[in-house]
């Protein structure tokens, strides 16, 4: 069959292949950054939960859990059991005092938990929802999704471009000090999350007046998580819209946190401005210590964070590209907690950068921006310079390449990831006790004491409250009752533990690095 071809039929001419003729590429484009940071979160959420210590361990994770279950029993105010069982004078009632408690300063034989309200609250809540055996210890997860969630939003805020936006999770993700408090049940995660939550309601209520409230009962949750954002206040201040109604909205939403906050402390503690630490925290506070912590910490924002981030930060004040409110803002976001933690004693180790992590999205986004206000002027001058916009998307992607994958290599040597394999040692150990041990058993420790209480009914003994003579004196009273004496150690606790108490002490079993022993010979009833 012959088909017949006008020869005047005009044929379409060939050009050339163009990305934006594909219909929906540019949507594409347009959505890309969200789904990478959904890709981000899924992610990461897997990796919390394959590396989730589920362990309440020392004086922190054990502090929080066990308040946290006084909070569903409704019985934070408690005496000492001890005191009655063995009738004893409340000059005992230290020594049978867990890690994560502290008395009452009107009362020496109550006890009541030491730390601040915020984070068991959380718990509390979680375990009413998912159980016990997981609920409290998914509160750093969930709240660390939240945050890079958060940091999304706000750096959307302050004027990063989407994919910006998504490297800011992205560091803040990878970021040590955050993935390792993300895997623990601890506060820090939690409280940088609801400081997020409150800039950002700030932020909105520049639109719209009533996330002034939000914003308020976010700001007040973080301070009943960790009462030193206070310190933040400064800026909130900064970036809260200057009109009467939504400073009236801001007070109503952070007053009830406040007024709840003052409360706890005058039932807890005997004081509306006694906090659990009591004096403490001011006697850890001296000028002595500022040279050497601002060292310390130095180096390691410089270590974990690269140096980068650190100096972008300090560039910051004079980088004129960015608004100067924004830059206020991220200053008085971050320069407050370094400095007041820079007087602050502790500081021994590198994980005590998590008394910044409130800050450190202030670190990351001030990065950023200067990152991208280089970027952007590269492009504007590629209209003489074709190879400056060129020149622009390589050294932005250099350098947030070089902090990521400094951040990763961190992340790795300092083993992270490995946290609940040495967590894990408390619970087992508690668990072999209370399966072995006979329920009349009074167990002397003091690292483990936290943990002995959430996972046992045994009447923990604190041996650093002891010395020879207190423990002959207690021995007398309590063997009466026909008690069981035991120890639960740690190796380096063992030399302290023998020099304090008296008696024959026998190992009779360990795990790992946790020795058992038992009392076997009795001095007073041979």
């Amino acid at each position: 069959m012959l088909i017949n071809v006008q020869r005047d039929a005009k044929i379409p001419k060939i050009r050339r292949f163009r990305f934006h003729d594909l219909q929906g590429f540019g949507y594409i484009l347009k959505i890309l950054p969200r789904m990478l940071l959904l890709a981000l979160l899924l992610s990461y959420a897997a990796l919390l939960y394959t590396n989730l210590c589920d362990t309440a361990g020392g004086s922190d994770s054990s502090g929080y859990l066990n308040y946290a279950r006084r909070l569903s029993q409704g019985n934070l105010i408690e005496r000492v059991k001890a005191l009655d069982v063995f009738a004893l004078r409340e000059e005992f009632s230290d020594i049978f005092r867990p890690l994560g408690f502290t008395r009452n300063s009107a009362r020496k034989d109550i006890i009541v938990p030491s730390y601040p309200a915020g984070m068991p609250l959380h718990m509390a809540a979680f375990a009413k929802l998912l159980g016990w055996a997981k609920g409290p210890f998914l509160v750093s997860p969930v709240a660390s999704l939240l945050g890079l969630l958060l940091i999304y939003l706000l750096a959307r805020q302050l004027g990063l471009s989407p994919l910006f936006s998504v490297f800011s999770s992205i560091i803040l993700a990878a970021f040590p000090a955050y993935l390792f408090q993300s895997i623990q049940p601890m506060s820090d995660v939690l409280a940088t999350s609801w400081i997020m939550a409150a800039l950002l309601a700030l932020t909105l209520s520049h639109r719209r007046i009533g996330w002034a409230f939000l914003a308020g009962a976010s700001f007040g949750m973080s301070v009943l998580i960790r009462p030193g954002d206070v310190l933040l206040a400064l800026a909130v201040l900064i970036i809260l819209p200057k009109k009467p109604k939504t400073y009236l909205l801001f007070l109503a939403g952070a007053v009830p946190m406040g007024m709840f906050f003052l409360n706890m402390n005058h039932i807890l503690y005997g004081g509306w401005f006694t906090t659990g630490y009591h004096s403490s925290i001011f006697f850890d506070l001296a000028a002595k210590n500022f040279p050497l912590r601002v060292q310390h910490y130095a180096y390691w924002l410089g270590v974990t964070l690269t140096p980068l981030i650190p100096a972008a930060w300090l560039m910051l004040a004079s980088w004129r590209a960015i608004a100067l409110k924004n830059r206020a803002l991220l200053f008085f976001w971050f320069a407050p907690l370094f400095l007041f933690f820079c007087f602050y004693k502790p500081y021994e180790a590198w994980w005590y950068l998590r008394f910044f992590l409130p800050g450190i999205p202030a670190l990351i986004l001030s990065f950023l921006l200067v990152i991208q206000s280089m970027h952007t002027a590269l492009i504007k001058k590629g209209n003489r310079r074709r190879s400056l916009p060129l020149v622009g998307y390589i050294l932005s992607a250099l350098l947030i390449g070089v902090v990521f994958l400094g951040e990763i290599r961190q992340v790795n040597k300092l083993g992270i990831l490995a946290f609940d394999e040495g967590e894990r040692i408390y619970k087992e150990s508690c668990l072999r006790a209370r399966r072995e041990w006979p329920e009349k058993s009074i167990v002397l420790s003091f690292q483990m004491s936290g943990a002995l209480t959430y996972y046992t009914d045994f009447i923990p003994c604190r041996y650093d409250w002891l010395d020879r003579k207190r423990f002959d004196d207690l021995r007398q009273r309590i063997n009466r009752e026909e008690y069981h004496w035991y120890a639960l150690l740690f190796s380096f606790e063992e030399e302290a533990f023998h020099q304090r108490v008296s008696g024959e002490w026998v190992k009779i079993g360990f795990i790992k690095d946790v020795s058992y022993w038992q009392l076997v010979s009795d001095d007073f009833f041979p």
